[in-house]
């Protein structure tokens, strides 16, 4: 993350003027733009937690009520799913066939749901600096990044 914020502090001087380069002048922290801008990314990553692990409790409900779904709907499952592998064994060598549960249903919800519950979260990372440098300027979006980088080192710590 470092070299990211490295790579854009580059790229964005050799879009501007040579005195004014971000390179030369440097980004100042205690600008009332810099330090607002700090702040606000330091909430980022805590704000992207929060959307994904919300994301995250959505798609297990939706799989919870699909297995309660399946166990109240497909006799003999939970006699097959409560066998251990020597029980079923012995079901097997018997000729009895073993029920089993629709995985097909579930590995859908699975892939439905990861697919649309991480749009926001990916929108959040994604839009904010777009935004942010359109609206605030190339020195917000430095102090945005500046701040993501603090705390996300907290978080993955």
């Amino acid at each position: 993350s470092l070299a990211l914020f490295g790579a854009f502090i580059t790229r964005a001087s050799a879009a501007m003027p040579a005195d004014d380069s971000l390179v030369v002048k440097g980004v100042n922290l205690l600008t009332p733009v810099v330090f607002s801008f700090i702040i606000f990314g330091a909430m980022i990553p805590y704000w992207f937690s929060a959307l994904t692990m919300r994301s995250v409790g959505e798609a297990a409900n939706a799989m919870v009520l699909e297995i309660a779904r399946q166990f109240a709907e497909i006799k003999g499952l939970s006699e097959s799913a409560g066998m251990d592998f020597h029980e079923r064994a012995e079901h097997k060598a018997k000729g009895k066939a073993l029920i089993k549960p629709d995985y097909k249903a579930c590995i859908a919800i699975a892939t439905e749901a990861s697919l649309r519950e991480m749009i926001a979260p990916g929108v959040l990372v994604i839009l904010s600096p777009i935004l942010v440098g359109s609206f605030a300027g190339v020195e917000a979006v430095a102090g945005m990044l500046a701040g993501a980088i603090a705390s996300s080192v907290q978080l993955a710590i």
